[in-house]
């Protein structure tokens, strides 16, 4: 069996730091929500759109001054009142689209907000199926949408919009499944697409952990390593100098998990961190936004199925810190084989064995499975009675070591 080392797999979450470099700010002084639209314009975030806790669909709109910490209300959004809609910066202008709109129908339309006039200009809809949670990146003058769901079928179409000229364009296909609610993000200049909930060929329900590479200029897509950890949906994401990041979201089986987790993505070696959670607890369709060095994580629904209008900021500073502490550590402990059967190996540095060390198994909600403990810097541990899936694997001693690792019994 393959030996697997945290540098090439790297998942290494530092509980110690739980939270590190996370904090509070302000609420939005209008409806908690889920489903909000983002984007940042010269520093400046605006929120526009989202869906109550009771169903109904927004057309709020709202801007926020980061030097106060408060939420400017602004006229509404000058589209139908809508959820499950998408929203982007480019080029100096938010731009928002698609979604379900109050009276229950689909949309296909895109409206531009220039900060310069403070207001919204309709463009040209996109002459094809209507959908939401689709796909949703900006490049070179372009916006990409595709995927997303029609309300009956699931997507996997892939569109061009020229914001010059004011026109669409069909391109290549996503050679994935179908599916809605995908993660996505451009990074280091790259626009990637992957994981989401749709349906195999076969019609089987499905939530995934793939991830992919769109490349303009080729109309080509390229297949990435599957995403490390447990496959999701409707989580947020953004991008922050070359990498991609994304946060949150529900597990492969629907339910919104009792962590916030936070993973980054490094686009030339294509590999993913997981990082310190955000102490917001698991969140289903939140939003997210970044201005200058900070970014935030937005709303959602909670884990009870209650939406929200908290907000959290983290320095990029510090999650950047965070990234280098913990790939530091990455050859310090090793634990294989992963994927495992019958038993788990887990090798450790002498300098991390104190009087004794924990070995707690997970469940992917928060439930203590299985509990063990090393006895030397090289220990096997039978796992037989684990059933098939995904695990949180922690190592914790009486001193200063409390790390979690993401493992699969098969």
């Amino acid at each position: 069996m393959k030996k697997l080392l945290f540098s090439i797999f790297a998942v290494v979450l530092s509980l110690n730091s739980f939270g590190q470099g996370w904090f509070q700010v302000n609420d939005l002084p209008g409806s908690a929500r889920h489903h909000p639209c983002f984007f940042t314009i010269n520093d400046t975030a605006y929120c526009v759109t989202g869906v109550t806790n009771s169903g109904q669909m927004l057309n709020d709109f709202y801007r926020y001054d980061e030097s106060n910490d408060t939420w400017i209300s602004l006229p509404d959004f000058a589209g139908p009142n809508r959820g499950f809609a998408v929203g982007l910066n480019h080029q100096g202008k938010g731009y928002v689209g698609f979604g379900v709109a109050g009276n229950n129908s689909v949309l296909r339309d895109l409206w531009e907000y220039d900060p310069q006039t403070k207001a919204w200009k309709a463009l040209k809809s996109l002459n094809f199926t209507a959908r939401y949670h689709p796909a949703f990146v900006a490049k070179d003058g372009k916006i990409y949408v595709g995927l997303g769901s029609s309300g009956s079928s699931n997507l996997n179409d892939w569109w061009e919009y020229d914001i010059a000229g004011d026109n669409w364009t069909r391109k290549a296909n996503f050679p994935g499944d179908r599916r809605h609610h995908p993660y996505y993000f451009v990074a280091g200049n790259e626009i990637f697409v992957g994981l989401g909930h749709g349906n195999t060929s076969s019609g089987v329900n499905t939530i995934y952990d793939d991830w992919y590479k769109y490349d303009p200029s080729t109309d080509i897509w390229t297949k990435m390593g599957d995403f490390p950890g447990y496959a999701r949906v409707a989580g947020a994401h953004f991008a922050y100098n070359g990498k991609g990041y994304i946060v949150g979201g529900q597990n492969q089986s629907h339910a919104t998990p009792t962590n916030n987790e936070v993973w980054s993505y490094t686009p030339g070696t294509d590999t993913w961190n997981q990082l310190p959670d955000c102490p917001s607890g698991g969140r289903w369709a939140p939003g997210s936004f970044v201005v200058g060095n900070n970014a935030y994580f937005a709303f959602g629904e909670d884990r009870f199925s209650v939406s929200q209008a908290d907000i959290y900021q983290v320095s990029m500073s510090s999650i950047i810190s965070m990234e280098e502490d913990l790939n530091s550590k990455d050859l310090e402990i090793s634990i294989f084989p992963n994927p495992a059967t019958s038993e788990i190996n887990i090798e450790i540095d002498p300098k991390y064995l104190g009087e004794k060390v924990a070995v707690e198994f997970y469940s992917l909600t928060g439930q203590l499975l299985k509990l063990s403990y090393l006895e030397n810097s090289e220990t096997k541990i039978n796992i037989e009675d684990l059933a098939k899936g995904l695990y949180t694997l922690n190592l914790k001693d009486e001193k200063d070591l409390n790390q979690s690792y993401i493992i699969t019994v098969e």
